[in-house]
């Protein structure tokens, strides 16, 4: 968890300082959305998190005005299951002769 929150705030803070604009419209929420999306590849690559990851961006009509105005993008949001880790195996074996 610890790695995902910092990954996704470098990664979207990087966008923000090394893009001009990032227009309050869908295809710029779109460009928050494509950060997230590759933190997950990334983690699921790494194995931390099974398939099937999702990402709901807002769409910027349903971002109350007052929002809008002070220039909060509304709510992203994922979910993503952890894939966890093996710590005891269990071997039922027979050998016959």
């Amino acid at each position: 968890m610890d790695w995902t929150y910092a990954r996704m705030q470098e990664q979207i803070f990087f966008r923000l300082i090394n893009t001009l604009k990032i227009p309050m419209t869908n295809p710029g929420l779109t460009i928050i959305e494509n950060e997230i999306r590759s933190v997950l590849a990334q983690g699921e690559a790494n194995g931390a998190f099974d398939r099937g990851w999702t990402v709901t961006t807002p769409d910027v009509l349903s971002i109350p005005q007052n929002l809008r105005a002070q220039r909060i993008a509304g709510a992203f949001k994922f979910r993503a299951r952890l894939a966890g880790a093996v710590h005891k195996i269990i071997i039922e074996g027979f050998l016959g002769v």
